[in-house]
């Protein structure tokens, strides 16, 4: 009869109240930590996809550079590039200039020639002038 008086005195210790709110109390600092968690969680898979994505980009790039080096490194490459970015010819090449049909031709433009003391005069001046600059 006593441990039957005892288990009703821990159930109704268990089943009052206060206990019950003090669980809810609880469940909920746990709800809450568990939230928390899951917000973390999802921004740092949202990182990793962003992360993942710019590294593949990157490899991308690097592939590319790497061919460029490549491409660099060869005696044809080399002379592509020069070629390309200073507009040279080799020794015993001649330029070819094409213009588009589409464009009109630009006017020619007529260059007098000075002659007599005139002429004499500016490239004394044009001296001084190279000077000062």
């Amino acid at each position: 009869m006593r441990e039957l008086q005892e288990n009703r005195k821990w159930r109704r210790l268990v089943y009052s109240k206060f206990s019950i709110v003090l669980l809810l109390i609880v469940a909920a600092f746990l709800a809450n930590s568990v939230w928390n968690v899951y917000q973390k969680n999802r921004i740092t898979a949202y990182y990793r996809e962003q992360s993942e994505s710019q590294l593949a980009e990157l490899q991308t790039e690097r592939d590319r550079l790497m061919a460029e080096v490549a491409r660099l490194e060869t005696v044809r490459g080399r002379e592509e590039e020069i070629r390309r970015n200073f507009s040279v010819v080799g020794e015993g090449e001649r330029v070819i200039i094409v213009l588009d049909p589409d464009e009109p031709e630009a006017p020619e433009i007529k260059v007098e020639e000075k002659t007599g003391w005139r002429a004499k005069f500016d490239q004394v001046l044009d001296l001084f002038r190279n000077k000062r600059d």
